[in-house]
């Protein structure tokens, strides 16, 4: 009896959330091996030099998978917002780092490595709006609770990994977002807006490129 309290206490497994991710990571796994089989062999002359670590890491990862399952939501809420001012701090400082490759994207750890601020930003995006959507699931389809928040969090996020620049993680961490926004019940309409907004958003750079070199071709022809 006891035991069987524990487990409800602890709760039960999202199966259909576990076999997805089980199945994206084999795929994965097995994907990188087919890849770089030949690589691995040609270069290193071991077929397997590639996917080893990547085992140990996977293995590595849901370990802590687990181990995150088995903690008291509660403290993911209140981790929640200081994790996303310690990952904006962190992505403000990396751009006073020595260049990279042409890119500030890593903070050198001494003794330790180096580390990406991105990466915890992603983790501090996930974890900010599930406690956003959870504390306001009712009110979602009102834009100042629905979009505005998460709209600031995005921009300023955004505009610290442009900076550095990291394109592709900053289209990731939107991608992240909105895919949390609508399934946390943000209203349909604000996505077609947004979406509006991005088809047109090329229209109107031409517009004033246009504009521009028109009144720049003016004022050289007035001076001349």
């Amino acid at each position: 009896m006891q035991r069987q309290k524990q487990r409800q206490a602890a709760g039960a497994v999202d199966l259909p959330f576990l076999v997805l991710v089980l199945t994206l990571v084999g795929f994965g796994l097995v994907m990188l091996f087919s890849a770089s089989y030949a690589a691995a062999l040609y270069r290193r002359g071991d077929p397997y030099a590639y996917i080893r670590p990547q085992l140990l890491y996977a293995a590595v990862g849901l370990g802590a998978m687990w181990l995150a399952s088995r903690v008291d939501y509660h403290i993911y809420h209140r981790l929640a917002w200081p994790l996303l001012g310690l990952s904006l701090a962190l992505l403000a400082l990396v751009l006073f780092m020595p260049e990279y490759n042409g890119c500030k994207r890593w903070l050198v750890i001494p003794g330790v490595g180096t580390l990406q601020p991105s990466e915890i930003a992603k983790f501090a995006v996930v974890l900010t709006f599930a406690h956003i959507i959870s504390l306001n699931a009712s009110r979602m389809k009102r834009f100042s609770v629905g979009v505005l928040p998460f709209a600031l969090v995005l921009g300023a996020v955004a505009v610290l990994m442009l900076l550095e620049p990291h394109l592709s993680g900053t289209l990731l961490i939107l991608g992240i977002g909105a895919v949390l926004m609508f399934v946390g019940g943000t209203g349909l309409k604000w996505f077609a807006l947004a979406g509006a907004g991005a088809v047109d958003l090329p229209f109107l750079v031409l517009v004033l490129t246009l504009v521009g070199f028109g009144l720049v071709m003016l004022f050289s022809a007035s001076y001349a």
